[in-house]
C-alpha cells in the first residue's frame, strides 16, 4: 500500500478552477504563477482577453486529500479544506473593517497593466490575505511564525507519516 498526499488549489474566477498537485512545491509554484485577474473557463483554462473586475474573484483556498494505492487501485479520501485567502499585497483591520489591497485591471484597454485597489468588508475571525508575488501571508502577520498555508501542508505531511507508521 502506497500513501500519497494530493494538494488542491481552488479559486472561483467566473468558473471554479481546481487543480491537484503531488507535492507542495508544485502547489507553491502554481499559486505564484496563477493569474488572479484572468477569467477561466469550466475546464480551468484562461479565457484570452477576459479579465476580472470583481474583488470576489481574488480569493483561493487550499485543500488536501490522501490517496491510497492498493494493488493498483487508487482510493481517495474526501478533501480536507485548509486556509482560505484573499489575494493582495497588504491587508489590515481597523474598527472591525478588513482592508485588502487587491490587484485589479487598470482599464479595458490596458489589460496587462495591474494596479491595486482597496477591497473593504466587515472583518470575520479567520479572514486572511496572501501575496502570491512574494509568496507570503500578509494578514494576519506571521511575525516569525509559520503561515497558515505552511502549517496546513506540514499537518498533511504529518498525517501521511502517521498513516505509514501505522501500516
Amino acid at each position: 500500500m502506497e500513501i500519497k498526499p494530493k494538494y488542491i488549489f481552488q479559486a472561483n474566477s467566473y468558473n471554479r478552477v481546481q487543480h491537484e498537485f503531488s507535492t507542495k512545491q508544485d502547489l507553491y509554484k502554481f499559486i505564484h504563477s496563477f493569474n488572479f485577474r484572468c477569467l477561466y473557463d469550466s475546464d480551468g483554462n484562461a479565457i484570452p482577453g477576459l479579465m476580472t473586475h470583481g474583488f470576489n474573484d481574488n480569493q483561493f483556498k487550499i485543500g488536501a486529500r490522501i490517496v491510497f494505492e492498493i494493488d493498483g487501485y487508487e482510493i481517495k479520501s474526501s478533501i480536507i479544506w485548509g486556509p482560505k485567502y484573499y489575494v493582495g499585497r497588504s491587508a489590515w483591520v481597523s474598527n472591525n473593517i478588513f482592508h485588502v489591497e487587491m490587484p485589479v485591471v487598470k482599464s479595458r484597454i490596458l489589460y496587462g497593466n495591474a494596479r491595486y485597489s482597496e477591497f473593504i468588508k466587515i472583518y470575520k475571525n479567520g479572514d486572511m490575505a496572501f501575496d502570491p508575488v512574494r509568496m507570503r501571508q500578509v494578514y494576519p502577520p506571521c511575525n516569525g511564525h509559520l503561515s497558515e498555508l505552511t502549517r496546513f501542508t506540514q499537518q498533511i505531511e504529518k498525517q501521511k507519516y502517521n498513516l505509514e507508521k501505522g501500516k
